[in-house]
């Protein structure tokens, strides 16, 4: 698989499809995602979200590691692309890590099976697959989410400077970007060594269209897991923090569901 994009969370719809090294070769892919709250405090033990997601060329199929049906199917270009989401019910139960780490352990850890239309293969996840508390995540100093709050209570306008606690790149990902819950906040990739970036917040004429809730997302270079007769199977995972607001709708949390992956590079 070569480059698509994306969540984290649709942070931005998928410009290219899974491609290989092999013009005849057929390429499958695991993902998962976990999304976590930070507050001037720092992260917290509260999840908003945790999901799994499968990727097939049009003529395949895959199947998660539990076997469940996937709640979401939708081609895109010359693949298919599956998703399977737990969601905190709601902003005062969020989700717990065991709750978060048990949606894991069933769904994503462990055998996942492709289907290539004409034959079958297993690949697995157990061995890279990291929990909840493992993963790292990108987070704003205390200053910076004290900015986010008031942007958001005072309904301020304007470009502002927000700063990172550590850098994508030092934190082991790949990629990443920002996105926010609505569309009056401009949109930033991170390269892998600048703890600064810039956000651009307009006036939402429509209430609805005012952001309460600013997302980073980082995601891990693609890890080979099986390579063999033309076919090929890679994993990722993203994680996600969310700032400020109440629970994300789906709709927006979907944008973030590949975390950063529109910014990954052609190999």
């Amino acid at each position: 698989m070569k480059t698509f994009s994306f969540l984290v969370a649709s942070t931005v719809a998928a410009t290219s499809a899974l491609v290989s090294t092999d013009a005849n070769a057929n390429s499958f892919g695991a993902i998962s995602n976990v999304v976590r709250y930070q507050t001037q405090s720092g992260l917290t033990n509260n999840y908003a979200r945790v999901a799994t997601q499968g990727l097939a060329p049009l003529a395949g199929s895959i199947s998660n590691v539990s076997g469940t049906a996937w709640a979401s199917t939708w081609n895109e270009g010359s693949r298919t692309n599956s998703g399977l989401t737990l969601v905190n019910p709601n902003v005062s139960q969020p989700l717990s890590e065991s709750e978060v780490d048990s949606f894991l352990n069933t769904h994503s850890r462990g055998l996942w099976t492709a289907n290539t239309g004409t034959s079958t293969f297993q690949f697995d996840t157990t061995s890279i697959l990291k929990s909840a508390a493992q993963r790292n995540y990108l987070t704003l100093t205390a200053s910076s989410v004290a900015l986010w709050e008031n942007i958001v209570a005072t309904n301020a306008v304007g470009t502002f400077t927000f700063e990172l606690t550590q850098s994508l790149g030092s934190l082991g990902f790949a990629w990443g970007n920002t996105s926010a819950n609505g569309s009056n906040v401009s949109f930033h990739f991170f390269d892998l060594v600048s703890t600064s970036f810039s956000l651009t917040v307009s006036a939402a004429t429509d209430p609805s269209q005012r952001a309460t809730q600013l997302f980073l997302a980082g995601s891990t270079a693609e890890s080979t897991l099986y390579s063999a007769n033309g076919n090929e199977a890679t994993y990722m995972e993203g994680s996600i923090t969310t700032i400020g607001g109440a629970v994300p709708a789906p709709g927006a949390i979907a944008l973030l569901g590949l975390a950063g992956l529109a910014g990954r590079r052609r190999r």
